[in-house]
């Protein structure tokens, strides 16, 4: 079946919760696709790669990229590069259709990155097929990862998952001239409570923390992740001295009004404390340098358990 005939196929179950992006210079080969393929796909037609950028912006991506071309190795490298700059599309396949059949051009759009390789005339149950395999094994990879990347007990974002997302916001702020705030909260004494309770009132009790951080408002971008079992980050984008205390003031204030502190022995068996560090990433340093700053604010003030925030001297960068 050419691509004429691509609107030749009878009714089958519907896969409409994948999303394809059909490439093609070829405005009428690029309606045959989109006419055969709606059927069974959320289809975007796009008649070129420059195309791709401005539709990754957008909220919904695609499962799967589907693009015609006589020059699959350049234009797949081209496609790769945009898709590899987001982070949410590097890993979505890219399937060409060609009527190019020769193996070292085979080869080489494989090595671009291509994950399938279709010879026209298109058979369209097969590429309706293909298409359905590499979207629903791409998106069981990303339910993989989204597994791998929370934290089972407090459905939070893990650290490996707050250390990547970290460097993505101190990126942005950099280019946009940003403060970036880091909010570390320890819940102190927790290897006190965990000897007088069994394992279920401790996991029990770190979830509450986990409920309680997070009923706190957030803006957009604002990202709570748990770190480990008694401490957990707040990356705060384009927030700066003030905003960074309000902030753990506020945090402060839902965890005495909450029953954390009431399930301990003695009011001093848990206790929490703040560590506040604020950078300018636009002048210089490192999401690392940040975070293992205020880190530090903890084993600097070890002994000094009267204060519930510690912060740093100034915004690193501005010296």
């Amino acid at each position: 079946m050419g691509a004429s005939d691509l609107s030749e196929i009878g009714n089958t179950k519907s896969d409409n919760h994948f999303r394809v992006v059909v490439i093609a210079g070829n405005e009428k080969e690029l309606n045959s696709y989109s006419r055969a393929l709606e059927e069974h796909f959320d289809v975007v037609s796009l008649q070129d790669n420059s195309e791709v950028t401005a539709l990754l912006k957008k909220k919904t991506l695609p499962d799967v990229f589907l693009i015609d071309t006589l020059l699959p190795q350049d234009e797949v490298s081209a496609l790769c590069q945009t898709t590899q700059a987001n982070q949410n599309t590097r890993n979505t396949p890219i399937m060409v259709l060609s009527e190019v059949n020769e193996p070292e051009v085979r080869a080489n759009a494989f090595d671009a990155g291509a994950s399938d390789y279709i010879v026209k005339p298109i058979i369209v149950p097969e590429l309706v097929s293909r298409l359905r395999l590499h979207a629903s094994q791409y998106r069981r990879t990303v339910d993989l990862e989204t597994l791998i990347d929370i934290d089972p007990l407090t459905h939070l974002p893990n650290a490996t998952k707050f250390s990547e997302i970290l460097k993505q916001e101190w990126l942005r702020c950099a280019r946009y001239w940003h403060h970036l705030s880091l909010l570390l909260i320890r819940l102190e004494n927790i290897e006190i409570y965990e000897e007088n309770h069994n394992r279920d009132q401790y996991y029990a009790l770190i979830a509450s923390l986990a409920d309680a951080l997070s009923s706190i408002g957030a803006r957009p971008g604002d990202v709570l992740a748990s770190l480990n079992e008694n401490c957990f980050a707040l990356a705060l984008s384009d927030c700066s001295t003030e905003g960074a205390r309000l902030k753990a003031e506020q945090i402060m204030n839902v965890l005495s009004k909450s029953n954390i502190y009431a399930k301990a022995r003695s009011p001093h068996d848990l206790t929490c404390r703040i560590a506040i560090g604020i950078a300018a990433p636009a002048v210089g340093g490192s999401c690392e340098e940040l975070f293992n700053a205020a880190q530090e604010l903890f084993d600097k003030n070890e002994q000094n358990d009267s204060s519930k925030f510690l912060e740093f001297d100034e915004i690193m960068g501005t010296v």
